[in-house]
C-alpha cells in the first residue's frame, strides 16, 4: 500500500516506467477489449480504499476501448498547461503523476483548444453504462434517478489557470485517502458523465468540502464514500493549514507520546508504590523491630523504644507489640511494658490475648485494681461469661483481698469481705456456666483458707476434702503456690497426712516458687532432717531474691522471705559457715528495713529478731561488743527481746569500765523476770551488785546461789569433778560462789561491826578453799597443788592483815547464761 505521505498516483507499469499518455492508450501492455479494467463494482460499499488499496488499477494515459472519449472540438488545453511541471510549484508530498505539467491531460477535456467545444458525442461503453439509471435498490441514493436533469444542464468547461490547477491539487491532497482514491478513479477512468466530471473538477478547484466531494464522487461510483468527522467539518486547506500548527502537532504527535509516557510513568509509579508500600516498608519495619528487640537484651531501652517508633511508623505489626511488651516485662521495665500493652490495645481493642497478658502482669506487680479494670474494659464488658477472663478476675480478687489483709495499715474488714464476695460470685458464675472443673476447685480452696484467716471461722472440714481430692487426682493442675499455701495450712493444724505428697508435687510442678521450698524446709525441720531443711531454704532464698529483683514482693511474700533468710542464717551458723550466716542475716535486715520504709510492713518482733541474730554473731564470734549493743538496741526497738539478749547486753555493760554495774544490773534483772534464772544469771547479778557496793543484795543472791549449788552437789551420789565435766562445773561455780559470798559477808560485817558475819565470811572462805583443793588435787598422788585459790588468800588476809592487801572476788562472769554448759 502506498505510504500516506506519498500520495502520487501509481503507474500502471513497473515503477521505472512512466504512466502512458493519451496517445499511448492502445500501446501493448494496456488493457485490451478482452480485458476490461476494474469498474466501480470492485469497490465495497463504504470502503475506504480500492481493492488491494493500490493505484495499479488506474491508467491516466488511456482507457478501455469501450470507453468513449468525448470530442472536445478543436480546443486544445495542452498549451495552457505545457509548462506546469516546470513553473508551477507542486506539493512536496504528492503529485498526480510522475510529471505534473504538459503531459497532464484529462481524457475528454484536452487542454490547449480554446475554442468552444462541440457537442459531446453519445457516450458509449463504460461511460454510457455508468450514465444509465440503475435499477438497484441503491440507485436512488447516489443520484442515478436524475439523469434527465443533468442532461438539461450543460457541463462547465474545464479551463484551469495555473493557480486553479494548484488549488485543485491542494484540495485533492487535503482529502482523506479513500476519497482521493475515488476521485482519481473517476478522473483516470473517465467514470460518470461529462457534467459530473466537470462538477468534480471545479469542486476541487474551488476547494470544496470533503463531504461535498464525497457525495459527488459517490453518485458517480454508485457507492457511499465515508469521510472522517475531522474532514467533514473542515475544508481540506484548513486541515492542511492546521497540520502545520502547533496545536495539531500537540494533539496528534506530542499528546499521544505524552499519554504513553504518562501511562508508563503511572504504571511504574503504581509498581513503585505497591513495592514500596507492601514490600519495602514491611521489610524495613521488620529490620527496625528486630534491631530494637535486640537492644532490649543489651539493656538499651531508650534506643529500643526509638527503633520501635520508627518501625511502627513504617509498618505496624501486632506480633512485635507482644514481643516488645514481654521483653520489657522480662527486663523489669514495667512502665515501658505497660505503655506497650496500652498501645497494642488502643490499636486492636478486641485483642483478648493482650488484655489477658496485661492483666496478668499487673497482677504480678500488685496493681490489682489496674488488672481488674483491664479485664472489665477489654473483655468482660463485651462478654461477661468469658471463661478465661472470669477465672483470672476471680484469682485477681482473691490476691487483692489477701494483699489488703497483709498491708501496712490495718485492713478494712468491709473492704476485704467485699473483695472475697466478688471472688465468690465470679467462681459461682464459672461453676454454673462451665461446671466444677479442677481450676475452679483450686480457687475455691484458696477462698476457703483465706476467709478462715480473715473471719476466724474454721473451714478445715471443707479444706481437708479438697486436699484429699488433689492427692488422689494425678491429673490435677493446681499451681505450686496454691499447694504451698495448702501445706502451710495443714502444718499449722498438725494435719500432716498429705503434706509430704503435696509438697513434692508442688516442687516438681514449679521449682521456682519460693513458698514451696520454704514449706518443704518447714516440713523437714519438723521431720528432723536439718540438712534437707538447709537445702530447701537455700532454694527458697534464691527464688525469693529473683522474684524480688524482678518485680518486687507482696507484703505476704516479704514476710516469708525475711523468715526464710533468718532461719537460713541460723542453719548456716550451726553448720560452721559464719560468713554465709552473717550474709543471710544482713539480707533479712535489709529487706525488712526496705519494707518498713516503703510502708509494706509495720515494726514486728518477728522480724526484729533478725537484728538480735546478727548481734549474737558480733557478740560471740567477732567480739564486737559495740556493734552487738547497737543491733540489740534495734531489735528491742522493733519489739524483740529475750532473756539471752538481755544477759548479753548486761555482760557487755559489765565489762565496760564506764559502767559501775548499774546498766548491767538492769539487763540482768530483766533477764530473770520471765523464767527461773539460771545459776550463771544469779552469779552475774550478784557480781554486778557487789560492783555497785550493794553488799547486802549481793549477799542475798550469793547465799541463794550457794544453797542451790550445794543442793545440786549433794544430790550427786558420787561426785567426780576431776573426771566428769558436769560435776566439775557445779563444784567450780560453788567454789567461786563461796568465795564471793565470804567477801560480801565480810564487807557487811565491816559496815555493821558484826563479828558474827565476819566469822561466817571466814567459814565461806574455808569452804571455797576446800572445794578448790578437791578440784586441783592430784588424784593419783593426792598431792595438793602449789597454787592457791582466792578463798585461801582471803582467809589468810583476815587472819594476817597486811598493808596494801584487800579482799578479792571472782569477777568474771560467763559469756552465756546457759546452764549447764558442759
Amino acid at each position: 500500500m502506498p505510504a500516506f505521505d506519498d500520495m502520487s498516483l501509481p503507474e500502471a507499469e513497473p515503477a521505472e516506467a512512466e504512466a502512458p499518455g493519451p496517445d499511448e492508450a492502445e500501446a501493448p501492455g494496456g488493457p485490451g477489449p478482452e480485458e476490461p479494467t476494474a469498474e466501480a463494482p470492485g469497490f465495497d460499499l463504504g470502503s475506504e480504499s480500492i481493492e488491494g488499496d493500490s493505484f495499479d488499477q488506474f491508467d491516466l494515459g488511456g482507457g478501455s476501448p469501450e470507453v468513449a472519449i468525448p470530442d472536445m472540438g478543436e480546443s486544445d488545453f495542452g498549451g495552457e498547461f505545457s509548462d506546469l511541471g516546470s513553473e508551477s510549484p507542486t506539493a512536496d508530498t504528492f503529485s498526480l503523476g510522475s510529471d505534473w505539467g504538459g503531459d497532464f491531460t484529462i481524457p475528454g477535456f484536452e487542454m490547449g483548444n480554446e475554442v468552444k467545444p462541440t457537442a459531446a458525442k453519445p457516450a458509449t461503453g463504460q461511460a454510457a453504462r455508468a450514465a444509465k439509471p440503475s435499477s438497484s435498490a441503491l440507485a436512488g441514493a447516489f443520484g442515478a434517478g436524475e439523469p434527465r436533469a443533468s442532461a438539461e444542464r450543460k457541463a462547465r468547461p474545464v479551463e484551469l489557470t495555473e493557480a486553479q490547477a494548484d488549488a485543485l491539487q491542494d484540495t485533492l491532497l487535503s482529502y482523506p485517502l479513500n476519497l482521493r482514491l475515488a476521485i482519481e478513479d473517476i478522473v483516470a477512468n473517465q467514470k460518470g458523465t461529462e457534467l459530473q466530471q466537470s462538477d468534480l473538477v471545479w469542486l476541487l478547484v474551488e476547494r470544496g468540502a470533503a463531504k461535498d466531494a464525497a457525495k459527488l464522487a459517490g453518485k458517480v461510483l454508485k457507492r457511499y464514500i465515508e469521510v472522517p468527522a475531522s474532514f467533514a467539518k473542515r475544508t481540506g486547506a484548513a486541515f492542511e493549514a492546521e497540520k502545520g500548527s502547533f496545536r495539531y502537532l500537540l494533539v496528534h504527535s506530542i499528546l499521544p507520546v505524552l499519554q504513553v509516557l504518562l501511562l508508563v510513568a503511572a504504571g511504574a509509579g503504581a509498581v513503585f508504590y505497591l513495592g514500596y508500600s507492601f514490600a519495602y516498608k514491611p521489610l524495613k519495619a521488620y529490620s527496625l523491630y528486630s534491631e530494637g528487640h535486640r537492644q532490649i537484651g543489651l539493656s538499651r531501652f531508650g534506643e529500643s523504644l526509638e527503633l520501635f517508633e520508627r518501625a511502627d511508623d513504617e509498618w505496624s505489626m501486632k506480633g512485635w507489640h507482644y514481643r516488645y511488651a514481654e521483653a520489657y516485662a522480662d527486663a523489669g521495665q514495667y512502665p515501658r511494658a505497660e505503655a506497650m500493652y496500652e498501645r497494642l490495645l488502643s490499636r486492636w481493642p478486641k485483642e483478648e490475648r493482650a488484655a489477658m497478658d496485661y492483666a496478668t502482669m499487673e497482677m504480678g506487680l500488685l496493681s490489682f485494681d489496674t488488672a481488674e479494670k483491664v479485664l472489665q474494659t477489654y473483655i468482660l464488658s463485651r462478654d461477661y461469661f468469658d471463661k478465661d477472663a472470669l477465672l483470672l478476675s476471680a484469682r485477681n480478687l482473691l490476691a487483692w483481698a489477701d494483699f489488703e489483709e497483709q498491708g501496712y495499715d490495718p485492713p478494712d474488714p468491709a473492704e476485704v469481705d467485699g473483695l472475697y464476695e466478688k471472688a465468690r460470685l465470679q467462681l459461682a458464675t464459672l461453676m454454673e456456666r462451665h461446671g466444677r472443673s479442677d481450676g475452679y476447685l483450686e480457687l475455691m480452696l484458696l477462698y476457703l483458707m483465706r476467709t478462715e484467716r480473715s473471719s476466724g471461722s474454721d473451714k478445715s472440714e471443707d479444706v481437708t476434702p479438697l486436699a484429699k481430692y488433689f492427692v488422689e487426682n494425678e491429673r490435677s493442675a493446681w499451681a505450686a503456690s496454691t499447694l504451698a499455701e495448702l501445706a502451710d495450712y495443714l502444718l499449722d493444724r498438725d494435719e500432716t497426712e498429705y503434706v509430704n505428697r503435696i509438697l513434692l508435687r508442688a516442687v516438681d510442678r514449679d521449682g521456682t516458687v519460693p513458698e514451696a521450698h520454704a514449706a518443704m524446709a518447714r516440713w523437714n525441720r519438723r521431720s528432723g532432717f536439718p540438712n534437707e531443711e538447709l537445702k530447701a531454704l537455700e532454694f527458697a532464698a534464691r527464688f525469693y531474691a529473683e522474684a524480688d529483683a524482678r518485680s518486687g514482693l507482696a507484703p505476704k511474700r516479704v514476710k516469708g522471705y525475711i523468715e526464710s533468710m533468718m532461719r537460713l542464717g541460723e542453719l548456716r551458723r550451726e553448720d560452721g559457715r559464719s560468713l554465709d550466716a552473717e550474709e543471710a542475716f544482713n539480707i533479712a535486715i535489709d529487706r525488712y528495713e526496705r519494707a518498713l520504709s516503703s510502708r509494706q510492713l509495720r515494726r514486728d518482733a518477728r522480724f526484729g529478731r533478725a537484728y538480735s541474730l546478727l548481734a549474737d554473731m558480733y557478740y560471740a564470734e567477732r567480739m564486737d561488743f559495740d556493734g552487738a549493743l547497737a543491733l540489740y538496741a534495734k531489735a528491742e526497738a522493733n519489739g524483740f527481746t529475750s532473756p539471752e539478749t538481755d544477759y548479753r547486753r548486761g555482760y557487755i555493760h559489765y565489762l565496760s569500765p564506764k559502767d559501775d554495774g548499774s546498766a548491767a544490773l538492769g539487763f540482768f534483772y530483766r533477764a530473770g523476770l520471765d523464767l527461773d534464772p539460771s545459776p550463771y544469771l544469779q552469779w552475774a547479778t550478784a557480781n554486778a551488785l557487789y560492783r555497785r557496793d550493794d553488799y547486802f543484795a549481793a549477799q542475798g543472791y550469793l547465799s541463794t546461789l550457794a544453797d542451790r549449788l550445794q543442793f545440786e552437789l549433794d544430790t550427786i551420789a558420787l561426785p567426780s569433778p576431776q573426771t566428769k565435766p558436769s560435776h566439775a562445773e557445779v563444784v567450780e561455780l560453788l567454789m567461786m560462789t563461796r568465795n564471793n559470798l565470804g567477801a560480801a559477808l565480810y564487807r557487811v560485817a565491816e559496815r555493821m561491826g558484826d563479828t558474827k558475819r565476819r566469822a561466817e565470811a571466814m567459814v565461806e572462805f574455808t569452804e571455797s578453799a576446800k572445794l578448790y583443793d578437791s578440784l586441783a588435787r592430784d588424784q593419783m598422788s593426792m598431792a595438793r597443788p602449789e597454787s592457791k585459790n582466792l578463798g585461801f588468800l582471803n582467809l589468810d588476809f583476815i587472819l594476817h592483815p597486811q598493808r596494801g592487801m584487800d579482799l578479792v572476788i571472782y569477777k568474771a562472769i560467763p559469756v552465756e547464761m546457759d546452764y549447764p554448759r558442759k
